[in-house]
């Protein structure tokens, strides 16, 4: 707006002028503040005690909404303040009478002052405003900086077990937590616990969660971030850990396939800020993929050593477990025992029955034989109808008596066949008595296994060195 000189104002309006500025003032934000001055204004006019006008400029400059403009608003909304109350002074003086225009002058001068005044303040309050940015803004980048160095190891570790410890170790780096777990989708459509850090360590049950069930479970409901900054204020949290007080959640995601949720726990209400869960959703992120790449990294090697048909482990991964074991058993001189199971007459069976059901049987001979061994131990299927195990810290004493249950397992079993009993021969040997090198005890357990068919199937020899001769 123009200032509009003295006489000008003499000759305008007086109702229709202070009323026209008046209102100015109360459509704009910075005006509201300024209009309970001017009757002030007036009365130390009108008493001529000019002094107490200087005190307005303090006063005046500490409306903390002058502190939040821009200076160009501010100097306008002083303008606008100065033309209201030169339309108040019109009565006060005659129409020539130059005091209204000295006074107006000296008003302006005072003004100014008020809006240096406030400019410093403003300045000073954005000067601190842009510390504080510069500050948040160096702990972003140096966050980004530090998930970008977690995404390069999640990205580099292809064994999902040593990821999740990963992970969980690396959100520490970024987030104060209490406790943090991921859950992954599994088979049954449930969430499963897979990795625990912080109070929960101690008490990880329950280990699942029905989709809907709890706060993980609302998250794999919903497909997005939940934060409850009081659980005690919300249902869905299905039963406090420790000194858990908030927590935020946040699904992970394989493309647009939901495969697990992200949680992390605090023991203070309302302890994760924005900027927390954003980095933490960054993370999800990043988790996600380096997540799906170490499953799908765990299937190709499942897939790569397992048979194909009884989804027990294949000759390839038979011979490297053999060789995992001599090496790592080489200065312990752990002793393992190795047993080659061929099935008896097992092609009169395809023969007579077809492909179809010998498949069956062979599936079902990979069940049984993994079912009754234990987890260190290895199951495969060497050929078509022959078998291998590795039974870890079985000696010569025991070789036997575990070869007989083998045999037992095969020939107890209710076969559906209408010809001769189902049965197996199988040849055994034991390292490191009979031997160190692979091929050599491999040679010696199938010589066994041969010669076990040559007098009469369904037996079971230990090697000798008789049988080279």
């Amino acid at each position: 707006m123009k200032n509009m000189k003295w006489q000008e104002i003499i000759e305008q309006d007086k109702a229709g002028l202070i009323a026209k500025y008046t209102e100015i003032l109360k459509e704009k934000e910075y005006g509201q503040g300024l209009l309970k001055y001017i009757d002030r204004i007036m009365e130390i006019i009108e008493k001529e005690n000019y002094q107490k006008l200087e005190n307005l400029v303090e006063e005046i400059s500490e409306i903390p909404l002058y502190r939040n403009i821009k200076i160009s608003s501010i100097q306008e909304a002083f303008l606008d303040f100065r033309e209201a109350i030169a339309f108040k002074l019109k009565d006060k003086f005659e129409k020539n009478d130059i005091s209204g225009e000295l006074i107006l002058k000296e008003l302006e001068k005072l003004l100014f002052r008020i809006i240096f005044k406030v400019s410093e303040l403003y300045l000073a309050t954005h000067e601190a405003i842009i510390i504080k940015q510069k500050s948040i803004l160096d702990r972003k980048i140096q966050e980004l900086s530090m998930l970008l160095a977690i995404s390069s190891a999640m990205n580099k570790m292809l064994d999902l077990d040593k990821l999740l410890i990963l992970i969980a170790d690396e959100v520490l780096s970024l987030v104060n937590y209490y406790s943090f777990s991921i859950m992954l989708l599994n088979k049954e459509e449930e969430l499963e616990l897979k990795v625990l850090s912080g109070y929960r360590e101690k008490n990880p049950s329950p280990v699942k969660f029905k989709i809907g069930e709890g706060v993980a479970g609302w998250v794999a409901e919903n497909k997005k971030s939940l934060y409850i900054s009081d659980i005690l204020s919300d249902k869905r949290f299905i039963e406090p850990y420790g000194e858990v007080k908030c927590i935020f959640a946040t699904p992970l995601f394989s493309g647009e396939r939901f495969i697990g949720v992200l949680n992390v726990d605090s023991d203070k209400v309302n302890s994760f800020s924005k900027e927390d869960r954003d980095i933490l959703e960054l993370l999800a992120l990043q988790a996600s993929v380096a997540i799906t790449n170490a499953r799908f990294c765990e299937e190709v090697k499942i897939k790569n050593r397992l048979d194909p048909l009884t989804q027990i482990y294949n000759n390839i991964y038979f011979e490297k477990f053999f060789e995992q074991e001599m090496k790592k058993n080489g200065q312990k001189e752990i002793p393992f025992s190795l047993f080659i199971i061929n099935m008896d007459n097992f092609n009169k069976i395809s023969d007579k029955f077809g492909y179809n059901h010998s498949d069956e049987i062979l599936k079902k001979i990979g069940v049984l034989l993994k079912k009754n061994m234990r987890k260190i131990d290895c199951v495969a299927r060497l050929g078509e109808d022959e078998f291998g195990i590795i039974q870890i810290g079985v000696d010569g004493r025991e070789v036997e008596r575990e070869g007989l249950k083998i045999k037992k397992i095969i020939e107890e079993y209710p076969w559906k066949t209408e010809c001769e009993k189902l049965t197996c021969s199988i040849g055994c040997t034991v390292y490191p008595e009979k031997g160190r090198e692979k091929e050599k005890l491999i040679s010696q357990a199938r010589s066994a296994m041969v010669l076990a068919k040559k007098k009469g199937k369904n037996r079971i020899f230990f090697y000798s060195a008789k049988m080279d001769e």
